[in-house]
């Protein structure tokens, strides 16, 4: 099935299937992880109004019980270039299993300069497992010239239930090589675990990504055409069985 949605990305002719469908940007991204674990991601994005806009995502990742779909959509105000921050909506679930989860909170991106752009976020999440928890994260981003990136991410969930009591945590950091004509290439290092009462070792795996990006704003605020981060802290604990 990846196979096949690859050749047909690489053919299909994204930028007037953007026209189509109103977009102001769209990506596709592929991605293997050390541990043999694909993952596919769709994102687009509406321009609403001059100030507002309206991202939405779709996910799939390769997991050891099942297939983790994930659906997301931000909601933002961008007053002035640079910036923009607002409110987002996800909902997960694991393929095969009675486990959803529903999360939402805010989230905002700052240009500090027209190379280097951070991003945080902080939510909540509800799932119909009673494995509720509290999260925060945080991203940063730097083009080290006009080809090559480099970025880092952190991200804690609390889960605080009388079954289930732990602090989950992951950290990234990865190079970006735009390879021309919006694709670009990915690798990147990452470590999650598991702390408190009912924690777990920490592990640590590598990340290879290829994506896709199609149309844009025309814009040279570094901000416009950038997505929201969509980090599922739920994901540190199905990785471990732990659900």
């Amino acid at each position: 099935m990846l196979a096949a949605f690859l050749s047909l990305a690489l053919s299909a002719p994204l930028p007037a299937l953007s026209d189509s469908l109103g977009l102001t940007w769209g990506e596709v991204s592929v991605g293997l992880n050390s541990d043999h674990q694909k993952s596919l991601t769709l994102a687009g994005d509406w321009k609403i109004s001059d100030a507002h806009g309206l991202q939405f995502g779709l996910g799939y990742a390769d997991r050891p019980p099942g297939a983790w779909l994930t659906v997301d959509a931000h909601l933002y105000l961008a007053p002035a270039p640079g910036r923009k921050y607002g409110f987002f909506l996800g909902v997960a679930d694991l393929d095969g299993e009675e486990f959803t989860v529903v999360q939402g909170g805010v989230a905002g991106m700052l240009a500090l300069s027209d190379r280097t752009v951070v991003q945080g976020r902080a939510g909540l999440g509800l799932s119909d497992s009673d494995l509720d928890y509290l999260t925060v994260s945080a991203s940063l981003s730097h083009d080290l010239s006009d080809r090559l990136q480099i970025y880092g991410s952190a991200m804690l969930a609390e889960f605080d239930e009388t079954t289930f009591r732990a602090v989950a945590h992951e950290l990234a950091l990865g190079l970006r090589y735009r390879i021309g004509n919006g694709a670009s290439l990915s690798l990147a290092v990452v470590t999650d675990g598991l702390s408190g009462r009912d924690g777990a070792p920490s592990d640590t795996r590598v990340e290879l990504g290829l994506r896709w990006t199609f149309g844009g704003s025309g814009s040279d605020d570094p901000v416009a055409d950038r997505a929201f981060d969509t980090p599922q802290p739920v994901d540190v604990l199905i990785r471990r069985g732990l659900f």
